[in-house]
């Protein structure tokens, strides 16, 4: 599916529909990301793989996507920063000049089970127990968790969602050893999916 239209520049959603043969048959050097998908074992990561290099390419251009420290993803040769999210329905990737990250996620009952494993005290929303709200909180404190790329920091014991502001925007502090960071999130919906995103 062509890419969806969206009034955030940077932010870039393609809509999963494909088969993974379609996908493949989209894409340049696909001899090389036939032997590379070849080892995959999961039909997920075989589409995310694809629909990843899809849009670089459509984005970008004829890139190859790296792993960098705690697999934080970037683009050789080029000074762009990068995020994705995938899910069933999308797959989205995020180009900044500096650090980003983006995530999309549907609301889901999952969140209200594990909330304890993500929300801390400071948050927002620490008293609520409503899945539209800890599901956006989730996925909000994901992104953030993908703008530093850092595995030593945790949801619930590094970052805090301080408050919800008008325009579907959230102050966020990270803070990690030393060092806090204040940082904001902007939610947008596309279907029956929230996508938070990183802007600053």
């Amino acid at each position: 599916m062509p890419l969806i239209k969206n009034k955030n520049s940077n932010i870039h959603i393609w809509k999963n529909l494909e088969t993974s043969q379609e996908l493949l048959s989209m894409l340049h050097n696909q001899a090389k990301h036939t032997e590379v998908i070849s080892q995959f074992k999961s039909k997920e990561r075989v589409k995310q793989y694809l629909t990843n290099r899809l849009l670089v390419q459509t984005v970008i251009g004829d890139f190859s996507i790296k792993k960098g420290i705690n697999n934080k993803p970037y683009i050789e040769g080029s000074s762009l920063e990068i995020s994705f999210s995938h899910n069933k329905d999308f797959t989205i990737l995020m180009t900044s000049e500096s650090s980003c990250g983006v995530d999309v996620q549907v609301p889901t009952i999952k969140a209200v089970r594990v909330k304890s494993k993500f929300i801390n005290n400071d948050d927002f929303c620490s008293k609520s127990t409503d899945l539209q709200t800890l599901s956006k909180a989730w996925s909000c404190k994901e992104a953030a968790f993908k703008k530093f790329g850092n595995n030593e920091i945790f949801l619930k014991e590094n970052i805090s969602i301080i408050k919800e502001l008008p325009d579907n925007t959230f102050e966020v502090i990270v803070k990690f050893k030393d060092e806090q960071h204040s940082i904001f999130l902007k939610q947008e919906n596309i279907e029956n999916n929230y996508v938070f995103f990183t802007i600053n």
